[in-house]
């Protein structure tokens, strides 16, 4: 649900995807169970912050890297199964709670911003970009280790720093 829109349509939207999240947690084990509710705890300090604060300094907050630097557009992605088996968990948690946020409809960022606390030890790196050669611009933000993606992101252009520095 976007800042906008807050009619019945929305908040019924809203309400399924938070009902169908609620709906898997008995399935849970106890390990996915703890690291589920980790991911939610992170996930409500990252909604109460980053409508308050600059991206920068919500990053430096939670000790998560925003890279703005240039990227290989033909990376490949990162293998999850190659993790440990608890950032797999987190990985798994962050996006179930991402998927199940009734604040938002677009959690890309929100959801990168979870992972990456979560996967700290990996050295996480948050990158954001928009869609190339559509008609529309997408925004999206993902995580990278190693500088690769560990999502599908080949229809993104990564954003990056202007260089300020150009000769005049």
């Amino acid at each position: 649900m976007t800042d906008v829109e807050t009619g019945a349509p929305a908040r019924r939207s809203a309400a399924r995807r938070l009902l169908n999240g609620i709906r898997r947690v008995p399935h849970l084990t106890p390990r996915e169970l703890l690291a589920t509710v980790h991911a939610a705890c992170i996930m409500t300090v990252v909604e109460a912050l980053i409508r308050w604060i600059s991206l920068p300094r919500l990053g430096r907050l939670l000790g998560v890297r925003l890279d703005f630097s240039p990227s290989d557009p033909g990376r490949r992605q990162y293998a999850i199964s190659s993790l440990d088996a608890p950032s797999r968990r987190s990985v798994r948690a962050a996006r179930s709670v991402s998927n199940a946020w009734p604040l938002s409809r677009g959690p890309c960022l929100r959801r990168a911003l979870v992972m990456s606390r979560l996967l700290r030890s990996h050295d996480p790196a948050i990158r954001l970009g928009i869609t190339r050669g559509t008609g529309e611009v997408h925004a999206h933000a993902w995580v990278e280790i190693d500088g690769r993606p560990l999502e599908d992101v080949t229809a993104f252009d990564t954003f990056q720093r202007p260089n300020l520095e150009s000769t005049a």
